[in-house]
C-alpha cells in the first residue's frame, strides 16, 4: 500500500512541478529545446548544496516504503525514513515517465544523507540510489502488485546516466532562469 502511495505522490508531484514551467523555459510544444550541454559534476552534492533553496514537497510524517528501503539501503529494517520530493520541473520531448528526486535522512532533517532519483511510468517505478560521489550505488524496481526487486547497475546504467544528466542540466540552469522550483 505504501509503495502505491509513493507512486501516486511522485506522479502528482511531478505533474504539479511540470505545471510550473514558465513560458521562457519551454518551446511552443511545452518541451525543452533539444540542444543540451553536457555538464559533469556531482548530483548528490549539488542536491545537498541547493537543498534549502528548492521547493520540496515534505513527507516528514511519512516514511519510504519498507520494500524500497530494504532493497536500496543496508540496515534499513525497522527504520522509518522520512523524506521529501522534488518533481522534475520541465517537460522533455518524447519522455513519458515522471521524474523526481527523493531526499531522505537517517539522523536528522538538517543533515540529509540519502539522495534517490525516481522515474515512474504507468504504475511502475525505477529508483536509483546515489552514492556521495554522485554515482549509481544501487537500483530498485517495482510495478503494480509486484514486490520490490534490485536491478543490476549494468542493466540500468544508460537510463540512470540519461536522467542524471537531465537533472544536472536543470540544476546548471538555475542560476540564470530558476525554472520555478527554486526560491
Amino acid at each position: 500500500m505504501q509503495g502505491k502511495r509513493l507512486f501516486q505522490i511522485l506522479l502528482m508531484t511531478a505533474i504539479t512541478s511540470l505545471a510550473t514551467v514558465t513560458p521562457g523555459n519551454a518551446d511552443t510544444n511545452g518541451s525543452v529545446g533539444t540542444v543540451r550541454k553536457t555538464v559533469s559534476f556531482n548530483l548528490f552534492k549539488r542536491v545537498l548544496e541547493l537543498n534549502s533553496r528548492l521547493s520540496w514537497e515534505d513527507h516528514e510524517d511519512d516514511a519510504l516504503p519498507a520494500g524500497l528501503c530494504e532493497t536500496l539501503l543496508p540496515n534499513c529494517l525497522n527504520k522509518a525514513l522520512p523524506y521529501k520530493i522534488l518533481g522534475f520541473p520541465l517537460a522533455i520531448r518524447g519522455r513519458q515517465e515522471q521524474w523526481a528526486i527523493i531526499l531522505a535522512w537517517t539522523v536528522d532533517q538538517d543533515h540529509p544523507d540519502i539522495v534517490i532519483l525516481a522515474s515512474v511510468v504507468d504504475g511502475s517505478g525505477t529508483f536509483f540510489l546515489l552514492s556521495p560521489d554522485g554515482k549509481l550505488r544501487k537500483c530498485a524496481y517495482s510495478t503494480k502488485n509486484v514486490p520490490w526487486t534490485s536491478l543490476a547497475n549494468s542493466a540500468v546504467r544508460d537510463q540512470f546516466e540519461r536522467e542524471k544528466q537531465e537533472w544536472l542540466n536543470w540544476f546548471t540552469s538555475l542560476d540564470g532562469v530558476g525554472a520555478g522550483a527554486i526560491h
